[in-house]
């Protein structure tokens, strides 16, 4: 098991677990606002069809 990251220092030190994703594998519903994993059609948390890719969102770019 990996180690517990800690944010702050000294008395004010919180342990934190943490969880790294690829953001090209990552769906955000657009119903409920959960991020998923994609592999799955429907959002598993209200099971939702409607999601995006995170990486295609966050890369989206403005068109004339």
């Amino acid at each position: 098991m990996k180690p517990l990251e800690t944010i702050g220092t000294g008395f004010d030190a919180v342990p934190v677990r943490t969880l790294r994703l690829r953001l090209d594998q990552v769906a955000l519903c657009l119903d409920c606002e959960t991020c998923f994993e994609i592999g799955s059609d429907p959002c598993p948390a209200c099971g939702s069809g409607m999601w995006a890719s995170v990486a295609r969102f966050l890369n989206r770019r403005n068109e004339p």
